[in-house]
Order: C-alpha cells, then sequence, then structure tokens
C-alpha cells in the first residue's frame, strides 16, 4: 500500500468520524449523542494515529493531530427567528424597524373594514407622548398602550401592504405601560420582548401567545406583571421562568396540552391564579413546579393530577 493511498484512507475515516458528528445534531437527543460520539470519535483517534505512526513512519506517512470541538450546527426551523435585540428599552428615536401608530382602531374583518390610525412614525422620528390606543409594531411583536389585547376578536388594522394586525383591544383597560402581543400566532419561536416602549415599562403579556405554534418562550421581562392566558391553547413545549414581578397568572397555561418539564415559578405576590393550569395534567405531562413551597401548591391544584410532595407529577 502506498503513501498516497494510506493518506487518502485516513482522511476517508476523518470524515466519515466527523459525519457521524453532524448526524448526531439532528437526532432528537442531539446535545448527548454528540457528546458521546465526539468522546469516542477522540478515543479512537488517537488509538489509531498512534498505530498508523507507528506502523508507517518510515514511509513518511504522518497522520497528525485533529480537533473534534463543537463546530457547525444543522440549521432548525425552531431557532429563533428573530435576531436577539440588543437594546430592550426603545425611547427617545424610534429604531430601525420600529413603526409608531397613533390613536388606532381597529376595523372590522367580515365589514372589508381596514381599521385606521392617526399618524405613522418610523425610524429616525421622535416617540410622540404616549396616549392610550397608540400601538408600537417591532420585531414578532405589536406593543399597544394602556390596552390589553384579544386575538377572539374578528378585527384588523391593516398598517400597509406587507402588515395586517388581527384581534383587538380587550375591555380590560390598564392603569399603567404596554401590552405586547405576538404578531404572527404561526410561529414556533419567537424573538426578544422589549422590556420598555416610550418611557413606559411593558407591563402585560395577556394573551400574547394564545393559540399559537410557539413551542419554547422567550425570556419574560421583569416589568411585567400579568401572564393572563399568555400561553392558553398553544402548542408550547418548555415553559419559560415566571418572574417575581408577575403577579396575574389566570389561565397562563390553560390547555397547553404540550407542554412538559420544570416550570421555575420566582412570583409570591399572586393576586390572581384561577385556572392557571385547567386543561393540564401534571401526571400525564410529566410537569414539575420550582418556586416558593408557601404558594406552589395552590397553583399547581389548578391542574389535574397535581401530586403535593412531588411537586407536581408522581415519579415513584
Amino acid at each position: 500500500m502506498d503513501k498516497n493511498t494510506l493518506s487518502n484512507y485516513g482522511w476517508i475515516v476523518i470524515a466519515v468520524l466527523v459525519l457521524s458528528v453532524m448526524i448526531a445534531l439532528a437526532t432528537p437527543f442531539g446535545q448527548y449523542v454528540e457528546q458521546g460520539v465526539r468522546a469516542t470519535t477522540e478515543g479512537l483517534f488517537s488509538t489509531s494515529q498512534n498505530a498508523m505512526n507507528s506502523a508507517f513512519g518510515d514511509l513518511g506517512v504522518e497522520v497528525k493531530d485533529q480537533t473534534f470541538e463543537q463546530g457547525y450546527q444543522i440549521p432548525s426551523e425552531n431557532k429563533p427567528q428573530t435576531p436577539a435585540i440588543e437594546n430592550l428599552n426603545h425611547s427617545g428615536i424610534i429604531p430601525e424597524g420600529g413603526i409608531y401608530l397613533t390613536n388606532v382602531s381597529f376595523g372590522v374583518v367580515p365589514a372589508g373594514d381596514t381599521g385606521f390610525y392617526a399618524e405613522k412614525l418610523i425610524a429616525g422620528d421622535s416617540f410622540p407622548v404616549p396616549q392610550s390606543g397608540d400601538v408600537y409594531i417591532y420585531g414578532d411583536y405589536g406593543y399597544y398602550y394602556l390596552c390589553e389585547y384579544s386575538p377572539d376578536a374578528p378585527f384588523q388594522l391593516v398598517v400597509d401592504s406587507d402588515l395586517t394586525l388581527y384581534g383587538q383591544y380587550s375591555n380590560a383597560q390598564m392603569t399603567t405601560g404596554w401590552s405586547a402581543h405576538a404578531i404572527d400566532n404561526q410561529k414556533t419561536q419567537y424573538g426578544d420582548i422589549l422590556e420598555v416602549v416610550n418611557n413606559e415599562p411593558v407591563t402585560s403579556l395577556s394573551c400574547a401567545f394564545q393559540y399559537s405554534k410557539l413551542t419554547s418562550s422567550p425570556k419574560i421581562p421583569n416589568t411585567v406583571t400579568s401572564l393572563y392566558m399568555t400561553f392558553a391553547d398553544s402548542e408550547l413545549k418548555v415553559a419559560p421562568t415566571i418572574p417575581n414581578s408577575v403577579t396575574n397568572i389566570g389561565i397562563t397555561f390553560g390547555n397547553a396540552t404540550e407542554l412538559s418539564g420544570i416550570i421555575v415559578i420566582n412570583t409570591t405576590a399572586i393576586t390572581s391564579l384561577d385556572q392557571c393550569f385547567s386543561g393540564v395534567d401534571f401526571d400525564e405531562q410529566q410537569i414539575t413546579l420550582l418556586g416558593n413551597d408557601s404558594i406552589i401548591d395552590e397553583i399547581g391544584e389548578t391542574g389535574t393530577n397535581y401530586c403535593k410532595s412531588c411537586n407536581g407529577y408522581c415519579n415513584e
């Protein structure tokens, strides 16, 4: 066997091993399989390298050191579809990609009413003094000032030829801040949620992802106080940590039947937890709650088959 044949053989072996790692990344157990394949690959390569260098060193063949660090990962449709936002405080000047609408009114869809707004401000314009009925659009969300949002109502607002908002303000008027709602409920992942808009905090995510195909939630800002129906009837699989700013978790995970795993609830100042987990089976979905013992059981008991001694499903 000549030198070139040996060299080609060595590269074929390496290519097969690297391909194995890439395939592992695409499996449901990717992270764990990847680690196992990488460790096995490094061991096999080291043994083969020493043996081949010892046997064929006199022929001038040298298999050099290789690294098997984590590199290229196969793209996944479940990765966030909006880049991370560096600045979660949008005040002063409207940034690139932002749209601010004043005095918004939604139109009735069956009647063909497109709705209206008084003024449309874009990137480079100054934020105006916020008024009830104003809407700020950025990234994956519409932000509604002093109004919460309902996705049930058959109303629309045609912003331009590429963007239409559906739904309507709910009757629940807010006393401070903005509510945020996903614009497109067909995504599985969403970008970061702003913390401050026009010098006012984002305080409500009521109905934000209701009926959506969301599978993994973005981080809940520490400014948020209401998660009323936030993930109700959604396809959520992995819940976010509930920050200690939240006071309303009524129907937050209602009918979220795909949900599983550990849910961390850091808040203790709850004013409403009615039906937080209605339609959720802790045992069947293998859900465990972590948080303050003084309230965690009360929250868990809004679902079915909640085990107090296990803080969720009973794995004994």
